[in-house]
């Protein structure tokens, strides 16, 4: 069996996010020290992963929503017109350079994919 869905990079990004805000519950906020950015880079691999996957991390299932109630809306139609591959890319190049810029100018955490 083989299962297809239309839109996958958006639902795949959602079903991503919705599973670190489950693993974050379960394992009693683990998951956020490894998908949220955190004030203070270091330099080190972890450090370099969270540029990029601190858009996956959520506080609650209200942020969760909040969030990506407006993706799920846009995402496939925008992905149906530039196809996954470069949405995709687009989705990375935003996580890295607001992780970048987060890191340059703030001494915060970042988290979520607002």
């Amino acid at each position: 069996m083989h299962l297809r869905y239309n839109s996958p990079v958006i639902l795949t990004f959602t079903l991503l996010a919705a599973a670190v805000l489950v693993l974050n519950q379960v394992f009693g906020g683990i998951t956020s020290t490894y998908f949220v950015s955190t004030p203070g880079f270091r330099g080190s691999a972890l450090d370099f992963l969270r540029l990029f996957t601190h858009v996956l991390g959520h506080r609650d299932w209200l942020h969760l929503i909040s969030n990506f109630s407006i993706i799920l809306l846009i995402g496939p139609v925008l992905e149906e017109k530039h196809r996954s591959g470069p949405l995709l890319v687009m989705i990375l190049v935003t996580a890295l350079v607001t992780g970048v810029l987060n890191v340059l100018l703030f001494s915060t955490g970042l988290m979520g994919a607002s």
